[in-house]
C-alpha cells in the first residue's frame, strides 16, 4: 500500500486490504476482532453490510457465523443469523453453479 497516494487511491487500497483479510480470517481472528471493547454490535453490522457490498465468500460469512456463538460473546443471534443466512445461501448458489455446470 503507497501511503503517499492521494486519499481516494489510499483508501480504495485499504478497503481492498480489507477485503482480503476478511476473506481469509479464520474463526479465531474473527473471534478476537469481535471480541474487542471498542467492538459493538453496531458495528457487526456495519461489517456485515459491507461485507454483503463487496460480495465476500460464503466462508467469510460462515466464518463470521461461527465467530458470534464463541463463549463470552455479547453478540444477539439475530446479528450471527445474518451471517449464517447468507454463508447459506452463497454456498447454496454455488452448489448449483457447480451443478449446472456438471450438466455441460
Amino acid at each position: 500500500m503507497d501511503i503517499s497516494a492521494p486519499p481516494g487511491r489510499l483508501l480504495a487500497q485499504a478497503d481492498l486490504l480489507l477485503e482480503h483479510l476478511v476473506d481469509s480470517a479464520s474463526i479465531v481472528d474473527a473471534s478476537i476482532v469481535i471480541s474487542c471493547d471498542e467492538i459493538a454490535e453496531s458495528w457487526t453490522e456495519k461489517l456485515y453490510e459491507w461485507m454483503v457490498c463487496k460480495q465476500c465468500s460464503g466462508r467469510a460469512f460462515d466464518v463470521f457465523a461461527l465467530a458470534t456463538q464463541r463463549p463470552g460473546l455479547q453478540i444477539p443471534i439475530l446479528v450471527e443469523q445474518k451471517f449464517s443466512n447468507r454463508a447459506t445461501n452463497l454456498f447454496r448458489r454455488d452448489d448449483l453453479a457447480d451443478d449446472s455446470d456438471d450438466e455441460l
